[in-house]
């Protein structure tokens, strides 16, 4: 018996907008391969679907340290021909205000990208002088709506970029990227009733929203290859963290 062909219509996860933000394996089954005190490993293989016909392994390790959560996303191209990549996680952050409005902002960031009705970059312009430009670790968020990605960020130690949400009072959070991801998403959730500006959506990714149109920041991964990509979420000013099996 023939399998029934996917109307790839069905796979849009805004289908409203004839868009797919969420990638391919938002709602997958994964699988818990490695298992220790403060650490996890999880995989899945992404086999060919419509509008991305290649087969990759996937694999997400969670590791618990004293200074906070480091994640690492590694991808391995199991087909035979080359695939393009790209990826990105969607925390929340908060500062442990009501809002986000009176939170204090910081993202290196020199430039932001403004999109159109559907979500897709048009136009990347310079941050400074715009309402976006958070460069400025005293800049509050105020009543700034979000939706935006951001790049060309400044990197410190070990080629990290930081994004940090504080609290009138110096106490929060920062998550850390990698050089592998080139782009944050910033993210107000204004239109969610469950987010509503309660909390900030920070996005590392590997390439902007379209990039599977546009080829902008899409990696290549050849047969056999693979890719990793590191971010992390730690705390400002605040105790340390205290690992799973006890340790601070």
């Amino acid at each position: 018996m023939s399998r029934r062909k996917k109307d790839p219509l069905r796979e849009l996860t805004e289908p409203e907008r004839r868009n797919a933000i969420h990638g391919l394996v938002r709602h997958a089954s994964w699988q818990a391969t490695e298992r220790q005190g403060s650490r996890v490993v999880m995989e899945h293989v992404l086999e060919e679907q419509p509008g991305y016909p290649f087969t990759l392994g996937l694999r997400i390790e969670y590791a618990l340290a004293p200074d906070g959560l480091e994640v690492t996303t590694t991808a391995t191209n199991l087909g035979s021909e080359a695939c393009p990549y790209g990826c990105g996680a969607h925390p929340y952050l908060t500062a442990g205000t009501p809002t986000v409005d009176t939170a204090i902002l910081s993202v290196p960031a020199e430039t932001v990208l403004l999109s159109d009705e559907r979500g897709i970059p048009t136009e990347a312009i310079p941050a400074e002088g715009t309402a976006f430009d958070f460069r400025e670790p005293s800049s509050a968020v105020g009543q700034t709506v979000l939706d935006h990605c951001f790049t060309d960020l400044e990197r410190v130690e070990g080629g990290r970029a930081r994004v940090r949400l504080l609290n009138p009072d110096g106490y929060g959070v920062t998550l850390w990227m990698d050089e592998s991801y080139l782009y944050v998403m910033l993210f107000t959730g204004d239109p969610l009733p469950d987010i509503d500006r309660r909390s900030l959506g920070v996005e590392p990714m590997t390439c902007p929203p379209n990039a599977f149109q546009t080829g902008e920041g899409v990696i290549v991964l050849e047969p056999g290859s693979s890719v990793s990509s590191t971010w992390g979420i730690g705390p400002v000013g605040s105790p340390r963290i205290a690992t799973a099996d006890g340790a601070s």
